[in-house]
């Protein structure tokens, strides 16, 4: 669960390439006493190039970009706007200036960044998407990802998910419970430490205005429909932005929730789990529920506070914490004891909250090792699980394992699946991969068959998820910046779960892997293993039980046979068809 929290934008410069859309430098800046850089971006300057070269512009003319990018911004980001001559004013003015807004006219008082003169210039009228009753789909390439069998060639269909095909008796949307996920979904404009986003997102004008939120949750339902996702899971400051205010920020998050219900009234979407952006603001730089400030501290808690009141109101099946932050970079300056006891109490409060707003919904830990902290103190399912315990909150919160972070931690998803399943705490799943010899969170589509099938043999024996199931925590590489890569990604990871699915099925049904390790432990049903297993056994008894025997190895664990065996079952057999 990484990029996330809204931190894309999508303006594109001459070149064809995403421009960052950062927060504007004063208001970023204005929280923390420091002056913001004067000179005009460059990214700004290529994408004001562009408009010239693509919109010859007269005084007050409507215009839109290609692709329904749009050239311009709200006040708090900037404007492209056109003096009485017809020219465009380029410059970026960030300052106290109050728009009186007439629907699609403006006058705003622009000043020149060199020398701060102070005129007044007419915007360009521009005719929003959303204010068009005949708005254009955000994904026109498509109309439904529909189920076409495994001979299909057509990229925008489904070769082995069938949501109402029943495996075991059950659909397997019913099985499966997908989710995608807004933040890499709608938000993630693919940059990377070494490069500028790239992902062309024409549903996003790059603004934090209610208009533009609404607009993206737009496209965002419009995306679930085609693709025949049932669920989505999000962060606060995914959906709606960080305003000056908790209590502006909250109003706002509201504001856009009620679009989403209305959505959701409409569609029958479901919100799989909800959750609050607790690391990508600077206040978390040293973490939320682990800060040394108790101001940060409390901030948090508020934060989720209202983020649980938002997940129970549009009837979330489940709350996540994720900790991106809550670790350390070095020991010299942090008192572990006191960090992990205030994250507990964080977490009592969370399920006291959980017990008064009558959220029935689970809620999750979802381990990570590292990144971005050197060490996250929910490093794994077992350091979890621990923690737990030790604070008497096992039982009362769950654990939502993604593969990435298992990787990370180096583990096997299986393993982090297997430890989270054998202590009654295996909640939900973040299904995505990573690269085992890369060094960070990938957030790759789960397209591996075998990957998938290791995980739904798990969840199979489990029971199955009951408020859970497979959120798509997984982003378009950075090369991949089309649209239709958005449905490509969760059309091959459906596939590879729905093939996980018939296959570890198949694999329960054949019935040789289980025979095997039960034949494996057979031992222990004996008295004396039963003995031992019930704790009524003790050393003596034990002791008098083998001190005359010759005991010898134990039987074969036939390894090379049991692999033979999943890939006959698994690749000869029933899953592949």
């Amino acid at each position: 669960m990484d990029d996330a929290c809204g931190d894309s934008r999508n303006a594109q410069n001459a070149d064809g390439r995403q421009c960052d859309g950062r927060q504007p430098y004063a208001a970023y800046f204005s929280n923390f006493g420091a002056e913001p850089a004067k000179e005009q971006d460059q990214c700004e300057r290529d994408v004001s190039d562009r408009v010239r070269a693509l919109v010859p512009l007269q005084g007050g003319a409507d215009f839109r970009l290609p692709t329904n990018q749009h050239a311009h911004a709200d006040e708090a980001q900037g404007c492209w706007d056109t003096d009485p001559s017809g020219d465009l004013c380029s410059e970026r003015r960030y300052g106290e200036h109050e728009p009186a807004d007439n629907q699609n006219q403006r006058q705003i008082m622009c000043g020149s960044v060199e020398h701060g003169a102070c005129c007044p210039v007419q915007r360009a009228r521009i005719q929003e998407p959303w204010q068009n009753s005949h708005m254009q789909p955000a994904f026109p390439f498509v109309d439904r990802v529909r189920y076409e069998g495994t001979d299909s060639r057509n990229p925008f269909a489904f070769r082995h998910y069938d949501a109402d095909a029943l495996v075991d008796g059950k659909p397997m949307r019913a099985h499966l419970r997908f989710a995608a996920c807004y933040w890499h979904t709608m938000r993630n404009g693919l940059a990377d430490p070494f490069g500028a986003p790239t992902a062309l997102m024409p549903w996003d004008d790059g603004t934090d205005t209610l208009s533009n939120c609404m607009h993206r949750a737009d496209a965002f339902f419009e995306f679930l429909e085609k693709c025949g996702i049932d669920r989505f899971c999000f962060h606060d400051r995914d959906i709606a932005p960080e305003l000056g205010t908790l209590r502006e920020s909250n109003a706002m998050l509201d504001s856009v929730a009620e679009h989403f219900q209305q959505h959701m009234k409409s569609s029958g979407k479901k919100l799989l789990w909800g959750t609050a952006c607790l690391f990508a603001h600077p206040r978390y730089m040293a973490g939320a529920g682990t800060s040394p400030d108790v101001r940060v501290y409390a901030h948090a808690c508020a934060q989720v506070k209202h983020a649980m009141e938002v997940t129970h109101r549009l009837g979330g099946d489940g709350y996540v914490f994720w900790g991106g932050r809550e670790g350390y970079s070095s020991l010299l300056n942090r008192d572990m004891p006191r960090d992990l006891g205030h994250m507990a109490r964080l977490l009592q409060m969370a399920v006291d909250w959980k017990s008064e707003l009558g959220f029935r919904g689970a809620l999750y830990i979802e381990p990570k090792p590292r990144e971005p902290s050197v060490h996250q103190y929910d490093f794994d399912a077992a350091t979890v699980l621990g923690f737990l315990r030790e604070h008497g909150l096992i039982g009362k919160i769950a654990l939502n394992i993604e593969t990435n972070h298992a990787t990370l931690a180096a583990h096997e998803m299986e393993h982090e699946l297997r430890v989270a399943a054998a202590a009654g705490a295996l909640g939900s799943v973040d299904a995505n991969m990573g690269t085992p010899n890369c060094g960070w969170d990938t957030d790759q589509y789960p397209t591996d068959y075998a990957l998938a099938t290791r995980v739904m043999e798990v969840v199979l024996a489990s029971g199955g998820f009951s408020n859970g199931g497979l959120n798509f925590d997984a982003k378009r590489r950075r090369e991949s910046w089309r649209p239709e890569d958005l449905f490509h990604g969760h059309i091959a990871s459906m596939d590879a779960f729905a093939f996980g699915l018939k296959a570890a099925a198949a694999l329960r049904a054949d019935g040789r892997l289980g025979a095997a390790l039960a034949a494996r432990y057979a031992s222990w049903n004996n008295e004396l293993g039963q003995r031992i297993e019930q704790g009524a056994a003790n050393f003596p008894e034990i002791e008098r039980a083998v001190i005359d025997e010759r005991v010898g190895p134990p039987e074969s664990g036939a390894q090379e046979r049991l692999e033979d065996t999943w890939n006959a079952v698994v690749w000869d057999g029933r899953a592949r068809r």
